[in-house]
């Protein structure tokens, strides 16, 4: 008898989720990372990403890593109201926040 194991089975997995908050000045996309035992994980980065329904004009974007932060400059609010952030480079295994300032 042949036994495939599936991840959940052998605890090989990522979990990953992404929290986004809006306030007065700002507003911000979290990720948090639950679990990350999935070989190959540390070489994956988050490229792009695309926020729908913006109504309120973003002046800049401000990348928050556990080691550094930095101001990312390659974005564009389009007129149909999304935002697209391109050349992140944020690693997947590592807890992010990106933050929209109005």
């Amino acid at each position: 008898m042949y036994h495939i194991s599936e991840p959940q089975d052998t605890g090989n997995f990522y979990h990953a989720t992404y929290q986004y908050t809006e306030g007065r000045n700002e507003a911000s996309l979290s990720q948090t990372i639950h679990r990350n035992n999935y070989e190959g994980m540390e070489s994956l980065k988050l490229d792009t990403i695309r926020v729908m329904g913006m109504t309120r004009p973003v002046v800049s974007i401000t990348v928050n890593l556990p080691d550094s932060n930095f101001l990312h400059e390659d974005w564009e609010l389009l007129p149909s109201g999304e935002l697209r952030v391109n050349k992140l480079q944020v690693p997947m295994h590592e807890r992010a926040t990106i933050v929209f300032s109005f």
